[in-house]
């Protein structure tokens, strides 16, 4: 499923996010292949991309700006997107124009409108953007999805969404590559989640990637863009928009869980289709399709799988009411059959050692794995405690990593029990270090044998073994 060069891209994005190389073979990919088997042959490989090319209905367009009220109403006051909405809503207020597209101007204001939206002096044809922004304070901050900014910056974030939603360019995906999982809410569009890495529950993209139903479903330019994370480099695509998409394959249901940044009517709708056509496959041909978005609906079929370290935004929709529109999610499944429980997330092995499991959501590693370093000699990611300090012959040291360790030659000295590089061990004395065999040693003068220094005596500034000492003596006596 998954090349050579595909697992070493994938191998750069672990080490970018964690600082540490996998181990090999890696056993979270093998647990990914073996999980996602059936829905890599539902797919016909990792991924399916489709141009994206959408007119949105009338109910789009509607469905969009309301929910841009919802959201974004402290900017402005209540009357401005009374008036906002009078324009774009072409089915209650007979606008007949390309409808397909946010207005670009002001020229489909009447004199009522401009003035119910503060707009005292305007020109027509300006772009509507320039006037709502020109209504806001020049100074200020204001809070977007947890981050401060300046209120003119908000203004600016947002209303590129809402036009950008009806004119959707690129591709949209259905896909199960490892790396999609992994930057599922890693992205350079300014959003974000919590499954993004460093995130309360960024663990939970394991969760996903293992488990056997959990697709990702995301909108992008098409293009791929360059990161930068802890000094690492990679490239990898940059999502406008995301989704997870869960399947039960036997009984063809799915569920489209929360939208991420905002729910966009255009995409969602793109994807249930192409899921559509996934089923389609299996069948031959069409079904009639049941569609709901009741929660008790989806807590019929929504189940956390064993182990799982991911959000479940299925089953805490009610936390997110009010704010960004419905985030129950949808189910999809044919009319005449019951639905199946779909079980969404499992508990993950650890990207990097593969042995244990990622137990916490809130951690990308293991426990152990948590501890982690990385040889200063090769880089490969290895446990502290498996470091090893080796001397060298001017007496520093470097530390290695066990398989270093075995490639550098180094030995351990019988005497100090520190492991020292070849050209730091004595050459004339096997197993002990130039240090100890200078400390520790002598040299018999009469048998040339080395022996240690305990084991030796001194005789007229030389040193004798036992043995050859006692011959000295009975020479000297002798003489």
């Amino acid at each position: 499923m998954y090349t050579q060069e595909q697992k070493e891209r994938y191998e750069q994005v672990i080490q970018a996010f964690t600082r540490h190389k996998p181990d090999s073979p890696n056993a979270l990919l093998a647990q990914w292949q073996e999980n996602k088997a059936d829905l890599y042959n539902l797919l016909g490989g990792l991924k399916v991309e489709k141009e994206l090319v959408v007119t949105p209905s009338r109910e789009d367009v509607v469905a969009v700006v309301d929910q841009y009220i919802r959201d974004f109403n402290p900017l402005f006051p209540s009357p401005v997107f009374q008036a906002l909405r009078k324009v774009i809503n072409p089915s209650d207020y007979g606008y007949e124009g390309d409808y397909t597209d946010i207005p670009k101007n002001t020229s489909n204001f009447t004199q009522e409108q401009a003035t119910e939206m503060g707009l005292q002096r305007y020109n027509k044809g300006q772009k509507l953007g320039a006037v709502l922004k020109s209504l806001l304070p020049d100074s200020g901050t204001y809070v977007l999805r947890g981050k401060e900014r300046g209120i003119r910056d908000a203004f600016d974030l947002v209303w590129s969404e809402i036009v950008q939603k009806f004119k959707a360019t690129g591709k949209v995906v259905l896909s199960i590559d490892p790396i999609d999982y992994l930057t599922m809410s890693y992205n350079q569009n300014d959003w974000q989640s919590c499954h993004r890495i460093g995130g309360m529950y960024q663990g939970g993209v394991l969760s996903y990637m293992a488990d056997k139903v959990s697709m990702v479903a995301y909108a992008y330019n098409g293009k791929e863009v360059a990161y930068l994370h802890n000094g690492k480099e990679f490239k990898w695509n940059s999502k406008q928009w995301r989704q997870m998409v869960y399947i039960d394959i036997p009984s063809q249901t799915a569920i489209f869980s929360r939208e991420y940044p905002t729910e966009n009517p255009v995409l969602n709708k793109e994807v249930r289709k192409m899921v559509q056509a996934l089923f389609r496959k299996i069948n031959g041909k069409p079904i009639q399709w049941m569609v709901t978005k009741q929660q008790n609906n989806l807590h019929e079929t929504y189940e956390g799988g064993r182990g799982s370290t991911h959000y479940h935004d299925v089953q805490s929709g009610w936390q997110y009411r009010g704010q960004s529109g419905n985030h129950y999610g949808v189910r999809m499944r044919p009319a005449l059959q019951e639905p199946a429980k779909i079980h969404v997330g499992t508990s993950p092995k650890c990207p990097i050692c593969g042995v244990n499991n990622v137990s916490n959501g809130g951690s990308f590693l293991c426990s152990d794995c948590r501890n982690r370093c990385s040889c200063p000699n090769c880089g490969q990611s290895t446990s502290e405690n498996r470091l090893v300090y080796i001397r060298r012959e001017d007496g520093s040291r470097v530390r290695m990593c066990p398989h270093c360790l075995q490639q550098s030659g180094a030995r351990q000295c019988r005497d100090c029990h520190e492991w020292h590089m070849p050209e730091s061990m004595s050459t004339t004395l096997d197993g002990v270090c130039k240090k100890c065999r200078n400390a520790n040693y002598r040299i018999c003068k009469t048998c040339r044998v080395i022996h240690r220094r305990s084991q030796t005596y001194q005789y007229n500034g030389a040193n004798y073994c036992r043995t050859c000492y006692g011959e000295a003596l009975n020479q000297a006596r002798r003489a």
